[in-house]
């Protein structure tokens, strides 16, 4: 058996929620032909549904919350890790000291609490809250959104912050900065997933962005872009130019 692992935004999603034609058409044949297809990604429950729901893309797991949480392909939950309150304020006071200011998100399964003020965006699951407002949900990932910031200085604090908040894992995706519970990861996540499945014989990984290194070093069958930073291009096996052209190429060949 075989198992195709994929980032969403930005690798599998070239806009916002939304896939290409040709790009489903492939997902769709590796699954015709016996491979299993799994995301990894930092969203949350609510945010992937509609890949099956209005896409038609029925993947067989989703990785979620940069691996606290993992679901079959109807959305059964198979694994979940949740964040402690007391380390959720703690990140959320040591972000508030700093100087640069970012849109700052508590996510449980469905909903994301927006804790700096009105939401982003208008989905339904978005909710203006406050860090006190929290304390009883069960959150799964805490994100800061530093979108049109330098991004040295986005580097500099999440190296700051996996130095100070041990207890958590802390991932740079582009200008977002993500914190998981303990232990996870995209790759541990997988690991997970190839637990359920046994016996794999030959692992694909394809992501554009830091949180995507863990999966990336996992198998020599990796891909990124050419638009990706260095450092991801330093650790994937092979760089591509598309989506398409990893399936075209280097999977169904």
């Amino acid at each position: 058996m075989e198992l195709f692992v994929t980032d969403l935004d930005g690798t599998l999603l070239y806009k916002e929620n939304e896939v290409k034609e040709s790009t489903a058409e492939l997902v769709k044949e590796m699954q015709k032909n016996g491979i299993k297809v799994a995301t990894a990604t930092g969203r949350i429950l609510r945010g992937v549904r509609f890949l099956k729901e209005e896409l038609g893309l029925n993947l067989d797991y989703y990785v979620l919350g940069n691996g606290s949480v993992i679901t079959d392909s109807n959305f059964n939950i198979i694994y979940k890790r949740t964040i402690d309150y007391k380390i959720i304020r703690a990140v959320y006071e040591y972000l508030e000291n700093i100087q640069l200011k970012g849109f700052r998100n508590a996510l449980t399964n469905e909903n994301v609490y927006c804790l700096t003020g009105k939401p982003e965006n208008d989905r339904p699951f978005f909710h203006e809250s406050s860090i006190d407002e929290i304390a009883d949900k069960e959150v799964v990932s805490f994100v800061t959104n530093y979108e049109g910031r330098d991004m040295k200085a986005i580097e500099e604090i999440a190296a700051d912050m996996k130095q100070k908040f041990t207890e958590v894992e802390v991932f740079q995706n582009k200008h977002f900065i993500d914190v998981a519970p303990k232990g996870a990861s995209k790759a541990a996540g997988i690991k997970t997933v190839m637990e359920k499945l046994g016996d794999i014989k030959k692992l694909y990984t394809i992501g554009d962005s830091y949180n995507d290194i863990p999966m990336l070093k996992m198998t020599e069958n990796s891909f990124t872009f050419q638009s990706s930073p260095e450092a991801v291009k330093n650790r994937a096996g092979t760089v591509v130019s598309d989506f398409d052209e990893c399936i075209k190429k280097y999977v169904l060949k």
